[in-house]
């Protein structure tokens, strides 16, 4: 599930460690490259990893395979090693519910309070021409189309020959 984390140099170690900027809560917060949901990225080499991971095996120096590094802070951007711990998803969400967080912030991230990207919805009328969308395929592409514009458009192809 987990890409191993190798062994960085030195020169890997001293960005790892400018990277981040302590916090008046005690949270080691990443300030480079975040994932959406606030994770730490770090870039060691030509593979891409979670911060909060790297510091776990850094700091811990211990590699933590396929178990999950738990924030205690419930901090994502966070990589303070005495805020992390090593866990089953099972744990994380076990967690996450005594603290109250489980199905409270639905779509939103518990830190920043903003909303996650939902995905849009089907649009019930053609863009083009305004058809009824109920009479869609799925082209070979797996691009939606309107059968009723691919038929205009065809016969006004075979038209012009």
């Amino acid at each position: 599930m987990h890409r191993p984390i190798p062994v960085l140099t030195q020169k890997q170690i001293a960005r790892f460690t400018a990277s981040y900027a302590i916090a008046p809560n005690g949270c080691w917060e990443w300030q480079r490259t975040r994932h959406p949901r606030g994770y730490g990225l770090f870039s060691a080499g030509s593979i891409n990893l979670r911060a909060h991971r790297v510091a776990f095996r850094l700091f811990k120096d211990a590699e933590p395979g396929a178990l999950h590094v738990c924030h205690a802070c419930d901090n994502p951007s966070c990589v303070n090693p005495d805020h992390l711990w090593l866990g089953t998803q099972s744990d994380n969400i076990s967690d996450c519910v005594a603290k109250g967080r489980h199905g409270v912030n639905k779509g939103r991230n518990a830190i920043s309070g903003k909303s996650f990207p939902r995905p849009r919805p089907v649009p019930q009328h053609c863009i083009k021409c305004g058809h009824n969308r109920t009479d869609d395929y799925i082209d070979r592409h797996g691009v939606r189309r309107c059968r009723v514009c691919v038929s205009e458009r065809c016969k006004r192809r075979n038209s012009r020959k």
